[in-house]
């Protein structure tokens, strides 16, 4: 389909040549236990990247915009 293009395997790739989606540094929203992981900022600690999957099409924006700013307030 059109929206196949490799965005998900180009994001892995950032978090280096053997990562895959159980990576723990990945989030993909669509993924119930990641979804829960990323509610809870329970996030890798000295992770120098997080990837964030597919959160833009599943939330509206003042929600997409508040675990945005809650991530990255955590992770700083």
């Amino acid at each position: 389909t059109p929206r196949q293009v490799g965005k998900t395997t180009l994001a892995l790739s950032f978090l280096g040549p053997r990562a895959h989606e159980s990576h723990p540094a990945y989030f993909n929203w669509d993924y119930p236990p990641a979804a829960a992981r990323l509610r809870r900022v329970e996030l890798p600690p000295g992770a120098p990247l997080l990837v964030l999957d597919e959160i833009f099409g599943s939330l509206d924006e003042t929600r997409r915009h508040n675990v945005v700013e809650l991530v990255a307030r955590q992770w700083r």
